[in-house]
């Protein structure tokens, strides 16, 4: 299990707030990087002087009684020793390499009195992974994506609807989690030409499509929220909600598909229309607010929790068909994609 970046804190009282001020101040005494106040938030000083060693912000935060210390972690930084991890991510395995050099900067170098690196409180941690697919097949998953079963709270978003239309990335907003596909190699082209700056070699990240969950409301301790079962959990729990199993077909196909393995008529029948539903709908969750449309609940004799409840069953019934819901365009001359389902199961594997 890999985690990117964590923004991780620790609260103080005023004595040890002075004293972490005077100390930050001192140790970049001198530097264009010093701690200055944040452009934004006035109750906030700042320093990116460690931002090569994985620290890439620095913030000590002062608003009425409250004093802390907030750090934003690339933790990938402070474990690489030979540049050869930059654009990489840090298992969870690897988090005590990561601790010891962390609590070494904060306590041995700059000389703050703060706790040890697990006893901090995580507010925000990115689960993430990094899937080789080739750099051809990235537009065409995030096409398909977008058409997932995307719940409404993230669909209706603003910042969702901002990049909705990016065909680099399908950023799925929401108050408490984010969830991130995105082709790693274009964003960081993207990124580069925006900055004007020479970034360090990225070719290694050509062909990759990133998927991040960002918890953004742990407020735990750093050693609760690195656990690989709670990584997975996350990761799986958003891909099998808006993605879910089985592989991207034609219609025409799953239609076949769903012929040959289903006897019942009728059966076949409703998950037929539901296909065609998606279909014209253009979406799975487009699809969901037109279902309760169809004749079959004309008589007004069930509820809306029904008819939803009917609505995911058949969606799940074509799953377990190896049927993904959403359709290839006829178009693209192919009758199947295989889901990243089990690139992610190899993935978790690969990291115990």
């Amino acid at each position: 299990m890999t985690i990117d970046k964590m923004y991780i804190a620790y609260e103080m009282t005023e004595t040890e707030y002075q004293d972490t001020f005077m100390k930050l101040k001192s140790y970049f005494e001198g530097s264009r990087r010093g701690l200055r106040p944040d452009r934004w938030d006035k109750t906030v000083y700042v320093t990116n002087g460690l931002s090569e060693y994985g620290l890439q912000e620095i913030r000590l935060r002062r608003l009425w009684k409250y004093r802390s210390i907030e750090v934003r972690l690339r933790p990938e930084l402070i474990d690489e020793i030979d540049g050869s991890n930059y654009y990489g991510l840090t298992r969870i395995r690897d988090f005590g390499e990561v601790s010891l050099k962390f609590d070494y900067i904060m306590k041995n170098i700059i000389g703050l009195n703060v706790p040890f690196f697990f006893e901090w409180i995580a507010k925000r941690v990115e689960y993430t992974i990094d899937l080789c697919v080739g750099e051809a097949l990235i537009p065409k998953l995030l096409f398909l994506y977008k058409k997932g079963n995307i719940p409404l709270y993230m669909l209706q978003n603003e910042i969702t609807q901002k990049y909705f239309d990016s065909e680099t990335n399908l950023y799925l907003n929401a108050t408490t989690v984010t969830v991130h596909w995105y082709d790693r190699f274009k964003t960081l082209q993207e990124k580069e030409k925006k900055s004007k700056k020479i970034y360090r070699d990225y070719s290694i990240t050509e062909g990759v499509i990133r998927f991040e969950v960002q918890c953004k409301d742990c407020n735990e301790k750093v050693r609760d929220v690195l656990s690989v079962d709670r990584c997975q959990q996350r990761l799986y729990y958003f891909y099998d909600l808006i993605i879910g199993s089985g592989d991207f077909y034609t219609l025409g196909k799953a239609k076949e598909i769903i012929k040959e393995k289903v006897r019942n008529a009728e059966k076949r029948a409703t998950l037929m229309r539901l296909l065609e539903l998606i279909n014209q709908c253009g979406s799975v969750w487009a699809a969901k607010l037109q279902f309760a449309e169809q004749s079959e609940f004309s008589s007004g004799t069930q509820n809306q929790k029904q008819i939803m409840d009917r609505f995911s069953s058949r969606l799940c019934k074509l799953r377990k068909l190896g049927i993904n819901p959403v359709c290839l365009p006829s178009e693209w001359g192919v009758s199947m994609l295989p889901n990243l389902d089990g690139m992610m199961h190899e993935y978790f594997e690969d990291q115990y």
